[in-house]
Order: structure tokens, then sequence, then C-alpha cells
């Protein structure tokens, strides 16, 4: 496994179809958004916010996210069901890393 000492700097979407597999050479950035903000929630976590607005991303089936390095490294992935993103939907959300 690589290390990188890039920070976590943003959320990217993708639009997967069900059945295809990432790998390090697969680029399907639908879009890329900065981190709004972070907070420690305990000692050993840190929680991620962010938002993406009514003016963005419309007409995008998002079916995944990813937590990146502000150099682009993928640190962790989530699959979701479909979310079909248009002008009368904004989607806000935390990611929260805790270590052990």
């Amino acid at each position: 496994m690589e290390s990188s000492s890039s920070t976590i700097g943003g959320i990217e979407t993708t639009t997967m179809s069900a059945g295809e597999n990432y790998d390090e050479t697969t680029s399907l950035v639908a879009y890329r958004l900065d981190i709004s903000g972070y907070t420690f929630p305990e000692a050993n976590s840190v929680r991620f916010n962010w938002y993406l607005d009514y003016t963005q991303g419309n007409g995008l089936s998002i079916t995944d996210f990813g937590l990146l390095g502000t150099d682009g490294t993928l640190f962790s992935r989530k699959v979701r069901s479909e979310i079909s993103k248009d002008s009368d939907l904004s989607l806000e959300g935390t990611w929260t890393i805790t270590f052990n």
C-alpha cells in the first residue's frame, strides 16, 4: 500500500453502474466538492461536512461518494443506491473517521 501525506480536502461523486469495479485506472468523477468544515466529535474521531447545492451536479445519477485527499488520493469510498440529482434537490452529508 502506498502512503500519502495529503490531508482530507474533498468529496467526489461518481456515476458507476451496478457491477462495475473501481481501480486506480478508473476515472469516473462526476462532481467534486470541497469539504465545508470539520469537527472532532470525540477524541479519536474527525467528522467532515459537505454540501451539494441546488445548482451543483444537476443531471447526475450519483451512485457513490469518495473521500479525497487534497492531492486527489482516494481515502474512502461508499457505494449506494442511485440518487437522481436535479435542481429541486440539495444534498448535505457528513463523513466520520474513527481511529481505534
